[in-house]
């Protein structure tokens, strides 16, 4: 139970996607936001970075879409990845080594 101005965010797999988009309509949830989450630049999404909140049927937006991209390309066997600009960018301040 959210609050009217509160949210619920989550990460979710790609291929369970129709069943939270159920379950969000039963609970009268609104997906608001939406990243994609990108293994490279030509795959299809693994997860998805959401947030859902209450919005009654009349005020019904689409989500604001995103994506990211964790890698330049596909990885090559015995190859470090080449991980893109933007997950570089997002988890340096965790893992300083990546910035390199």
């Amino acid at each position: 139970v959210l609050n009217d101005g509160g949210r619920l965010c989550l990460v979710w797999p790609d291929d369970r996607m129709p069943e939270l988009s159920q379950a969000a309509h039963q609970a009268k949830l609104r997906i608001t936001e939406d990243c994609q989450i990108h293994g490279h630049p030509e795959a299809r999404p693994l997860r998805h970075l959401l947030v859902l909140r209450p919005q009654p049927a009349s005020a019904v937006q689409p989500p604001m879409r995103s994506s990211l991209i964790i890698e330049d390309g596909p990885r090559m066997p015995g190859k470090p990845p080449r991980y893109s600009q933007d997950y570089r960018r997002l988890l340096t301040p965790y893992f300083p080594g990546l910035s390199s």
